[in-house]
């Protein structure tokens, strides 16, 4: 099942209300497991590489990147090389020596052509930043347009999004494109790409790479370099969402606040694909009375989950199930309680799975932030995937959810009542 993608998409209701403006949303790509959006084009690299039957990797890049690369080749077995040239000594701090090439005294290796016939000769697959297979990085960052489609917002105005190697800049557009043209969705948006200016000139001089303005005019799309008092702004703004990021992460954001100084809108719908940052998210196990009285979370299931109650008597019965031999797992944001997931154990081993998500809750205003996702996948993650859970039938959204976690419909559950 893929680790990356998936993401949340929310309403920023908090920032809202500072720039008295509705419906702006943000695409948290800082839920992906190393908290970047590169974590996608990662996943798929190392897959690519494995699909080749190659057993080990030669990966060049930012710091963010390398770290991201190596999570995911570590989790399928594969030999990851960092090549080490002159005046790179923040690699020294960031890995073990024996993960390193020592090409500091190469006269050969010296540029990405070098590296791609280094890699050939020594048996490598290599992953170069914004640069090993174009087509793999325009498919997969494709995905963010779908997630964002999927959530049927209606019509959106403008999508604001960072911009290092065009890659999301083109799938995105083409994306909106095809459903527009389709009818799927009533017309493509205007897509504005954020770009910071000590990245133009390596865009420019990448063989085979054009810079994020030439495809801004191709594609007839607006790009915008956000001044230091707006990346600064956006750092201290996302903070009222609970997120933290950098002014790097955030370029995005930082656009659409400079955008919207510099041409004042009063309306629209606007979506903000935040390339990384860290939510203060927190999932912890509730383990007896103690910490947390039966009556509370009782009341606290029976808060979250109005449209779906149990009796009292019912909720309090798998409450008692959870704590002596389940799991009741509760999701914090700042210390405030944002929702909360109870399990309960069947007594079986093979005929049904051995523990069953009795109740899954997340705060109203806290929905579409990945709370439960994050919930959810803490429940896997505990039982081993020997978990079941209902589900409503008219309840859809729910549904899919579920599917996209690995959840599959089995069998409509029927229960016998004297009425």
């Amino acid at each position: 099942m893929l680790k990356s993608g998936k993401t949340p998409l929310f309403r920023a209701r908090n920032i809202e209300k500072i720039l008295g403006l509705k419906q702006i949303y943000i695409k948290h790509e800082g839920t992906n497991p190393t908290g970047h959006k590169c974590d996608r084009v990662n996943e798929a690299i190392v897959r690519d590489a494995r699909n080749r039957h190659d057993s080990k990797m030669l990966v060049q890049g930012s710091l963010r990147y390398i770290q991201s690369l190596l999570m995911f080749a570590q989790a399928e077995n594969l030999e990851v090389k960092i090549p080490l040239f002159k005046n790179e000594r923040w690699k020294h701090k960031a890995f073990s020596g024996d993960a390193f090439i020592d090409l500091r005294g190469s006269k050969h290796v010296r540029s990405d052509t070098d590296l791609h016939q280094y890699a050939r000769e020594n048996g490598y697959y290599l992953a170069l930043e914004g640069r090993t297979d174009q087509t793999i990085s325009h498919v997969i960052l494709g995905d963010i347009a779908h997630e964002i489609i999927d959530k049927s917002l209606g019509p959106i105005d403008r999508i604001y999004l960072g911009g290092t190697y065009g890659h999301t800049l083109k799938s995105t557009y083409e994306v909106f494109l095809k459903h527009a043209l389709s009818q799927e969705i009533e017309h493509s948006p205007e897509i504005i790409t954020a770009i910071d200016v000590p990245s133009k000139s390596s865009l420019e001089n990448t063989t085979g790479v054009s810079s994020v303005q030439e495809i801004c005019r191709h594609l007839d799309c607006r790009y915008i370099e956000p001044s230091p008092r707006w990346k600064q702004e956006a750092v201290m703004l996302l903070k009222k969402e609970q997120i933290r990021t950098t002014a790097s992460e955030s370029l995005a954001f930082a656009a659409f606040l400079q955008d919207i100084a510099e041409t004042p809108v009063s309306t629209g719908k606007f979506i903000i694909i935040l390339d990384g940052g860290i939510s203060d998210i927190s999932i912890t196990q509730v383990k007896d009375f103690s910490e947390m009285t039966r009556s509370d979370i009782t009341s606290i299931v029976r808060d979250l989950l109005a449209p779906y109650q149990d009796s009292e008597k019912e909720t309090a019965d798998a409450i008692d199930n959870a704590i002596d031999k389940g799991f009741i797992l509760i999701a914090k944001r700042s210390g405030q309680l944002e929702g909360i997931s109870v399990v309960v154990h069947t007594g079986f081993k093979d005929f049904i799975p051995t523990y069953h998500l009795a109740y899954i809750g997340v705060h109203r205003q806290s929905k579409g932030r990945g709370i439960g996702m994050e919930l959810i996948q803490k429940v896997i993650d505990l039982t081993g995937g020997n978990v079941s859970l209902h589900v409503d039938l008219s309840n859809a959204k729910a549904k899919k959810v579920y599917e996209k976690m690995g959840f599959a419909h089995r069998y409509n559950r029927m229960i016998y009542t004297d009425d």
